[in-house]
């Protein structure tokens, strides 16, 4: 399925290089088949890189890069280069909060991205003590998923401490997501 959506995405853009939207689906499709071919992290960066110039105001298109470079960095070969992608991936959440500074996912990845960086996720933890009960699920999967791809084990436990106060009938995704965190965490 993942090839023939390539297929078409790529007929797509011969007809109509400029097509954002598109860019954006075929760098996602290489993003989430990076695991079978890691050329295609590197084009899914290229894409996004094309795509922000095309599109500087929207921020998904930075959401996107940001979440590829912290990928590639994940896979990076040296200490200096897994800092200069996640730097990169900082940035490119800087430019999704500039854009979208109310939508709490936004602030999420660029306090993740920078706790990172920084070695300290006070910064995100003091976010998510006051926001913590407003975020949605998606939100809530992103950020744990761009700390635990980074092995980033203390503060994801923290979190599950925050998820466990959340009411089961108000937040019913909080147990379900609890053990999949929890699954990910012991194949650590």
């Amino acid at each position: 399925h993942a090839e023939q959506m390539r297929i078409w995405l790529n007929y797509e853009l011969r007809r109509n290089p400029l097509d954002v939207k598109k860019l954006m689906m075929l760098a996602r499709l290489y993003r989430n088949t990076a695991v079978f071919d890691q050329a295609r992290l590197q084009l899914a960066i290229s894409i996004t890189e094309i795509a922000a110039r095309l599109s500087p105001r929207d921020p998904q298109t930075y959401e996107v890069q940001g979440l590829i470079y912290a990928d590639a960095a994940q896979l990076a070969t040296s200490p200096e280069e897994r800092m200069r992608l996640l730097l990169r991936s900082r940035d490119a959440f800087a430019q999704m909060q500039g854009l979208a500074p109310d939508i709490p996912e936004s602030r999420l990845l660029y306090l993740a991205a920078d706790g990172i960086l920084k070695g300290s996720f006070s910064d995100l933890n003091q976010f998510l003590d006051e926001r913590y009960r407003d975020l949605t699920r998606e939100e809530w999967y992103l950020v744990t998923d761009l700390l635990l791809d980074q092995e980033d084990r203390a503060v994801v436990d923290g979190i599950v401490l925050r998820l466990r106060t959340l009411n089961a009938e108000e937040y019913p995704f909080a147990q379900d997501f609890i053990e999949v965190i929890e699954e990910r965490l012991q194949a650590l």
